[in-house]
């Protein structure tokens, strides 16, 4: 749910500025309605609104609130709407100018990822940014300062996503046959410190190559750095045919760290390589369960155990499924985990039978693949738990059918794993899976 939005000739913004608090959000309190503060950790958790510019006239069209010991009486006449148990309340049509004096900004395309780390922004943090000026209660002048934004984010410098993007662009813009070359000197070469970043060079190297995501990309041009301030050229660089053929020596001569890094690459591109269409692909792939959602919990059905690993959410494409506009999943911290039906359609492939991934365990999530997943099942069956990732689900019909897979990883890091597999869907489907999709 965005904040508060306005509708300027026809185009959505977004829309910050002191006149929201002084004016905007304080008219439910004029009603005896006063919003909840304590509810989330920002304002944009109590109240939002939507707006419109309307002539020379700012109109509130809607509002949602958490109203305090939950009183919602009307406003301007119109009655509360609430959208599902424990969740906002939604008070639409009402229609109100604003009044008074103030300033507001509305902005689209935030283009400063500094704001995104901490969750907030400022209105030169975007593309596009306008300055609604109000004067009892009338739009005086709307000036436009995308220009002074530009000029700002200049002074400040890339921000680092901007970074990463950059570096992004030069790796993507490098020809396969440098990276085959660079590959192919990192092997002969046996440098650990080389090697530890090697499965990234092998990605842009496969047949169908795959694009890193954005934060590997300064790693990879790194590396890059490093071969070529050691002596790598492209154009004098021999392949890996000679090392290869002496490769049984090589072998026996590397020690157990490198054996280790070798082992962590090729996994890591199998990965890379994998196949999502349908379940036996799945159980192909190394991994267990096969259990039904609704059979969860019993006592003669496999279980994982606590260990790290992966898990994926299954659809096995003989049953069709259909989409409820209210599921079963918990309301964690109050919050609504129902999307339009519409969204559940746009996001659902057909063409693949994995549902959603998820990790477990970890060096920064110690709950193991058991844990998680007894969790999720909580979740699912409408308990207020930490599990909203893949809250979709619980809104197929079908969800009691679902298969549960899973892999324990005793040598691999769940997080790596994932956003490798999360990269490869993409890359094959165009898009994350069904209810990897964020809103």
């Amino acid at each position: 749910m965005k904040n508060t939005t306005c509708i300027y000739q026809d185009q959505e913004y977004l829309a910050m500025g002191e006149l929201l608090f002084a004016q905007i959000y304080r008219i439910p309190e004029k009603f005896e309605v006063f919003p909840d503060w304590g509810r989330g950790t920002d304002a944009y958790r109590a109240i939002g609104a939507a707006l419109k510019v309307e002539g020379d006239s700012l109109i509130v069209c809607d509002l949602w609130l958490y109203a305090t010991d939950d009183r919602y009486l009307p406003i301007h006449g119109v009655q509360a709407k609430l959208t599902a148990p424990r969740s906002y309340a939604l008070y639409s049509a009402l229609n109100m100018k604003v009044e008074g004096d103030g300033h507001l900004f509305l902005v689209r395309n935030q283009v400063w990822f500094l704001g995104d780390i901490s969750g907030y922004s400022g209105p030169f943090d975007y593309e596009e940014v306008l300055e609604l000026t109000i004067e009892n209660g009338a739009i005086t002048k709307i000036t436009n300062r995308s220009a002074e934004a530009t000029e700002h984010r200049l002074k400040m410098g890339p921000s680092p996503q901007g970074t990463e993007m950059a570096a992004l662009r030069e790796v993507v813009a490098t020809p396969k046959a440098y990276w085959r070359k660079l590959m192919d000197w990192i092997n002969a070469s046996h440098g650990p410190d080389m090697e530890k970043d090697l499965h990234l060079i092998k990605m842009l190297c496969r047949r169908k190559p795959s694009f890193p995501i954005t934060s590997q990309a300064p790693k990879i041009l790194a590396l890059k750095d490093r071969a070529e301030a050691a002596g790598f050229s492209a154009q004098k660089s021999r392949t890996r045919r000679s090392a290869v053929e002496n490769g049984s020596e090589e072998s026996s001569a590397m020690s157990d760290t490198e054996r280790y890094i070798n082992m962590q690459n090729d996994s890591q591109v199998h990965w890379q390589n994998f196949d999502f269409s349908t379940p036996e692909a799945i159980e192909k792939q190394g991994f267990s369960g096969k259990i039904k959602i609704a059979d969860w919990g019993k006592i003669d059905e496999p279980h994982p155990s606590n260990a790290k690993g992966i898990y994926l959410i299954v659809w096995n494409k003989r049953s069709l499924v259909h989409f409820e506009e209210i599921g079963t999943g918990g309301f964690f911290k109050k919050k609504d985990p129902n999307v339009k039906t519409d969204i559940l359609e746009k996001n659902w492939i057909p063409e693949a039978c994995v549902l959603y991934i998820g990790k477990a365990g970890g060096s920064k999530f110690k709950t193991g693949l058991q844990d998680r997943l007894g969790t999720y099942m909580r979740f699912g069956k409408g308990k207020p738990v930490s599990h909203w990732g893949g809250r979709y689900i619980w809104q197929l019909r079908e969800h009691g059918e679902l298969l549960i897979y899973w892999k324990e990883l005793p040598s691999e890091e769940p997080r790596d794993v994932e956003k490798l597999l999360l990269q490869e869907f993409k890359e094959q489907y165009h898009r994350l899976p069904f209810a990897n999709e964020k809103t």
